[in-house]
């Protein structure tokens, strides 16, 4: 919220400040409004273990709320952007889960 804050701070020293602020009041969400689709299709999230943006706890966060169908695994030593800070290890993790699904998906 304080990036809200500030950018609202900003606003204040235009023209239409009034409107800016509003604007940008409307364009946070809160988590009680936040609404995630029901998936029938299983979900394996690859994290960052070191993520700045969007830390263990969101991504923890998220798998609860998608429920069972979903799975978290974390990529070591890396940030926001896993695929691209430690692209082997990611690519390793994500063709084993997609080797999970292809398996599951011969089994029925």
């Amino acid at each position: 919220m304080n990036s809200l804050a500030n950018l609202c701070r900003l606003c204040l020293k235009f023209d239409n400040r009034k409107e800016k602020v509003e604007l940008l009041k409307a364009l946070v969400i809160s988590d009680k409004d936040a609404a995630f689709p029901n998936y029938t299709q299983r979900i394996h999230l690859l994290w960052g273990d070191d993520d700045k943006i969007f830390n263990s706890k969101v991504a923890q966060d998220i798998k609860e709320i998608l429920g069972d169908k979903a799975s978290l695994e974390f990529v070591e030593r890396a940030g926001h952007l896993a695929p691209l800070e430690r692209p082997f290890v990611f690519n390793q993790k994500l063709k084993k889960a997609l080797a999970s699904f292809q398996t599951e998906v011969k089994q029925k």
